[in-house]
């Protein structure tokens, strides 16, 4: 059995008073303090709509009363990783597959009925394809700028602290993917999808990492933005062997040594 322990750390920035309200036009606002109470405590279910899932699950993998058990265990929100291939096309990149789009809806449906605040995560890929497309294709970042319109059009009908966005999960082209390439490339294409759901909603708030695997010490080397209701986060895993121990692709020997 897979077991991977990880740490996602959240950091608000911009506005710090917990009783400053946002100023957004659209939606009720929410404090900071709300925003934080809403993403306190968080656990990751990326067995439902991942490029390994499988489809015929996309209705039941986590019933009504699974979210119930997550809630009454003390948790205040899922994070709901999306592969591309499910809801992305990239020759028109503005329409979301409209069949998974319901599953993904029902499954927001669901939470928030137990409960829940949602932390949407629709670029969470496994196939390093999309990233390297992304930092070497001229043209292709305004493709994901029109998907993620399209994804904050069908989820900012949510309650503002319902529905949260995670712009992309563990960019890394830079550490592996493009040969050659600086990790800088990635704070200006995030700006550009942060901005682009800004378009869409002033009010929801919005959660970016930095290059190399959403690390802390590049995320510590960027400037923050000038956008309000920004979540800066970090993806923490030390101690690697033991957070990584049950992995299929590690190394089960340094594992059992522990």
């Amino acid at each position: 059995m897979r077991k991977i322990v990880a740490a996602i750390c959240l950091l608000f920035g911009c506005q710090n008073s917990d009783s400053v309200k946002t100023t957004n036009e659209l939606g009720i606002p929410i404090s900071i303090g709300q925003a934080k109470i809403a993403l306190d405590k968080g656990i990751n279910l990326s067995g439902w709509f991942t490029d390994f899932s499988d489809p015929s699950l996309y209705a039941s993998r986590f019933s009504a009363d699974d979210l119930k058990r997550i809630k009454s265990s003390g948790f205040s929100h899922i994070r709901l990783p999306i592969a591309t291939s499910l809801l992305f096309q990239e020759n028109s990149p503005s329409v979301l597959n409209q069949q998974n789009l319901l599953f993904i809806d029902n499954a927001v449906k669901k939470a928030i009925g137990a409960g829940l605040a949602v932390l949407i995560d629709p670029i969470h890929n496994y196939d390093g394809g999309f990233e390297k497309k992304l930092a070497t294709t001229s043209g292709f970042d305004d493709k994901v700028v029109a998907y993620w319109q399209a994804i904050a059009k069908a989820f900012s009908t949510y309650a503002t602290d319902k529905v949260f966005f995670e712009v992309y999960n563990e960019p890394h082209a830079a550490s592996g993917t493009v040969s050659g390439l600086s990790k800088s490339w990635w704070w200006p294409v995030q700006l550009k999808f942060v901005q682009a759901i800004r378009k869409i909603t002033r009010n929801h708030f919005i959660v970016v990492g930095a290059e190399g695997w959403n690390n802390r010490f590049d995320l510590m080397n960027e400037k923050p933005y000038a956008e309000e209701n920004i979540v800066y986060n970090f993806h923490f895993y030390d101690p690697f062997l033991f957070t990584h121990q049950g992995a299929p692709d590690f190394r089960k020997k340094e594992v059992l040594a522990i």
